[in-house]
């Protein structure tokens, strides 16, 4: 019943995410089937970040927002003879989704609740439990206010930590929402959907070095059984977990990067600021990374072309104006948060 509850959410999700990137594909000039999705996932994340955060809509709310806008976007494609091709839709996702699925809910499934409700990190696995909660009963509005029921103020300085990089904890809200099924396993669900949205990426990536598409799948998955991506799941770092596929996605941009600059694609430039925008507001920590690689394949770039120093700085300014547009509406819940994360580094001795 877990298995086929899980396969039924994670095919939906990416459906969602895959019309979302289609809307968006002709004007981008997206051509790949999965990155249609990330892309998707980020404009999700984006403009959910700005329904909840921004404009105060509740969690219930949004969700009728999202079931309006699957329904619309599926009537428009039939009314427009725009052909959805579930056969090729399938056939591309389940060879991720299927696999990774049986994987990773046969442990659980041989373990026992036990396996998946106390894991190596309590700590963040409430903190982001609680504000999920938190956030499906309140709006953003009332958390501002300090308008917060009594029942969640157990958890000790719960009215800081709602409001510090809170998108991830936003996401995993609606997806409490799955009522009949149980809430630690929800968690558990949750970081498996971002597994296989991570493996999609990494698929991604490989196929852009031009690595054949069958060592390139075989690559992907066993990237998700692989050290790193199972110590991220394991320790319940969410929005490290979250943050994984757009940031692959960011890396494997950075590709043909020289090309799209010198093309002056402008459509290309605010693909690029989006994606940077979404990851942004997950884990402002991983960004910070991700710019550093990002200004080293500039860097490289414009030493190997240096006619077209100033499609390289036209490039710089016009991508930072739009990422800064979008991300200025999360002054308090990021820009704040990775400044007083970096207080605390310079100033602290304790070495986590």
């Amino acid at each position: 019943m877990v298995l086929i509850q899980s396969l039924i959410i994670n095919f939906l999700v990416i459906f969602l995410f895959l019309q979302i990137g289609n809307f968006f594909s002709n004007k981008f000039k997206l051509e790949e089937y999965y990155e249609k999705i990330l892309f998707g996932f980020s404009i999700f994340t984006l403009l959910n970040f700005f329904f909840y955060f921004v404009f105060y809509f509740s969690v219930k709310k949004i969700i009728f927002i999202w079931i309006i806008t699957l329904v619309c976007i599926f009537f428009s494609n039939i009314f427009y003879s725009r052909k959805i091709n579930f056969i090729k839709f399938g056939l591309s996702v389940s060879k991720f989704i299927i696999p990774i699925t049986i994987i990773y809910i046969l442990i659980p499934i041989f373990f026992g609740e036990q396996f998946y409700v106390f894991r190596g990190n309590h700590w963040d696995l409430f903190s982001y439990l609680s504000i999920a909660s938190l956030f499906n009963d309140i709006t953003f509005n009332n958390i501002l206010s300090n308008e917060i029921p009594r029942f969640y103020l157990h958890f000790e300085n719960i009215e800081k930590i709602s409001i510090s990089r809170p998108i991830t904890s936003f996401l995993l809200g609606v997806f409490l929402n799955l009522k009949n099924i149980d809430i630690y396993l929800l968690v558990y669900l949750f970081k498996l959907f971002f597994v296989i949205l991570t493996s999609m990426s990494i698929y991604l990536f490989f196929n852009k070095i031009n690595i054949s598409r069958l060592k390139s799948f075989f690559f992907s998955l066993i990237f998700t059984l692989s050290f790193w991506i199972i110590y991220i799941f394991e320790i319940d770092a969410l929005s490290h977990l979250v943050s994984m596929p757009i940031f692959i996605l960011i890396i494997s941009e950075m590709i043909n990067i020289d090309n799209n600059i010198k093309s002056k694609n402008n459509l290309f430039i605010t693909y690029f600021a989006i994606i940077n925008s979404a990851l942004f507001l997950i884990y402002p920590e991983i960004f910070i990374i991700s710019s550093l690689i990002v200004s080293i394949c500039l860097i490289v770039g414009f030493l190997k072309n240096k006619l077209f120093f100033k499609d390289y700085i036209f490039f710089l300014i016009k991508s930072s104006i739009i990422f800064i547009i979008i991300t200025a509406f999360a002054y308090k819940t990021n820009y704040q948060f990775i400044y007083e994360q970096s207080l605390f580094v310079l100033t602290q001795n304790k070495d986590w």
